[in-house]
């Protein structure tokens, strides 16, 4: 090598490389010679600078077709929970979720709905640039970069790299959502499925409502959940199973009133309060009892037309934590739950039957080896007593004489 020239790589004021020329032949460059070639090497820079983005974005694509239920499924939830989702940032030191950034070119994305480039004049935060993340023609967020820069402004190819991959990335998004819902709907059925299993080999009735209290905790938040059941003959409420704040408790029965339990049985229908639950009740004139929830969902138990009680559960401290997926989840346990209790009912009411028919054969067998009067009168009092768990079991016989007398 006689002549060679070296000229950096640039993006941004950062190198990323160097473009090297050589020749055989002595002075074989000139002033105009570097000229053209620093020339063709900024525009290398970026187009590698573009390329390696790109590339980057079509492999956290592919990783977000293949890998909804981690990646991109876990990103969705958390936009979808918050009010001002932003997702993760990149810092050139990792990847994490975005806790509390203060862009405004983002707010203007959002609100307008169009790309946003600002400068140092405009923000402070160095050149910043940010579009929106649309989806069939809403804005679902906004996809933006910041670069630390502040008095270059952002190329052409640079603003339709970021509005290309935010479609991608929408789209993604799109897509792990329905992903992750198809996923959370195929589990829900599976619990489901097995708490049917499960119910079904509850023969009591308070297996029967432990169980349905298990599996609705797989499902929804049961911090607070309760199972009322009515009785039509005495128009009483009881309430064989507590939960507050996760502890068993337990509540004293009631006679029928108005409140929101009794409205679910009278009404036979569900009943969601997502938020403002005491000016709801107010407006179905329903009586608010005991502490004031911030959320409620009730449903009945029923049995054909005949409703049995109620499942409800509620929270003390988040409006908003029960929605219409919730109420469905929660009708279909209490659906399952309504069938084991029946069944459970029945069970215990032929083990009784059969318990009784056991004891007075006892007493049969028993009043037949018996050799006189005496022996018949105490065998019956005695057995009778123990069957029947009573103080007292007395047996009174007619004379003759006062026969006679009528």
């Amino acid at each position: 090598t006689r002549s060679e020239m070296g000229l950096p790589l640039k993006v941004r004021g950062r190198v990323i490389g160097v473009l090297d020329v050589q020749s055989t032949q002595e002075a074989a460059f000139s002033e105009d010679d570097i000229v053209v070639l620093q020339t063709l090497a900024d525009q290398l820079a970026v187009a590698i600078d573009n390329a390696r983005l790109v590339e980057r974005t079509e492999s956290q694509l592919r990783e977000l077709s293949l890998l909804y239920g981690e990646y991109a499924a876990s990103a969705w939830a958390e936009l979808a929970s918050a009010e001002r989702a932003l997702g993760y940032v990149y810092d050139r030191i990792d990847v994490r979720p975005a806790e509390s950034l203060e862009l405004p070119a983002i707010e203007l994305a959002i609100t307008q709905g169009e790309t946003v480039a600002l400068t140092d004049s405009q923000g402070k935060s160095g050149r910043i640039l940010a579009t929106p993340l649309r989806l069939h023609d809403r804005v679902i967020g906004s996809l933006a970069i910041q670069g630390s820069n502040g008095d270059h402004s952002w190329s052409p190819a640079e603003i339709a790299l970021i509005e290309a991959v935010s479609e991608q990335v929408a789209l993604a998004l799109e897509d792990a959502r329905h992903f992750a819902e198809t996923q959370r709907t195929a589990q829900q059925m599976r619990t489901l499925n097995e708490l049917a299993q499960a119910l079904a080999t509850r023969l009591d009735v308070e297996g029967v409502l432990e169980e349905a209290y298990l599996g609705a905790s797989r499902l929804l938040d049961t911090s607070n959940f309760y199972i009322a059941f009515y009785d039509a003959e005495t128009a009483t409420l009881s309430f064989p199973f507590v939960v507050e704040n996760e502890q068993k408790t337990s509540w004293a029965p009631r006679p029928m009133g108005n409140g929101v339990t009794e409205y679910i049985i009278r009404t036979g229908q569900p009943l969601l309060l997502q938020d403002n639950v005491s000016q709801r009740l107010k407006e179905l004139g329903i009586e608010i009892i005991g502490k004031e929830a911030q959320s409620w969902l009730g449903v009945p138990i029923s049995i054909g037309d005949r409703v049995l009680g109620v499942m409800a559960v509620q929270s003390y401290t988040r409006p908003g934590l029960y929605d219409v997926r919730a109420r469905d989840l929660l009708m279909s346990i209490a659906s399952q739950t309504a069938i084991a209790i029946q069944n459970a009912r029945l069970f215990e009411q032929v083990q009784r039957q059969a318990e009784r028919q056991r004891r007075i054969y006892e007493i049969t067998s028993r009043l037949r080896r018996s050799p006189d009067m005496a022996m018949i009168l105490k065998t019956v009092v005695e057995e009778l007593g123990q069957a029947l768990q009573v103080d007292r079991a007395v047996v009174r016989l007619v004379t003759k004489a006062r026969e006679e007398e009528g």
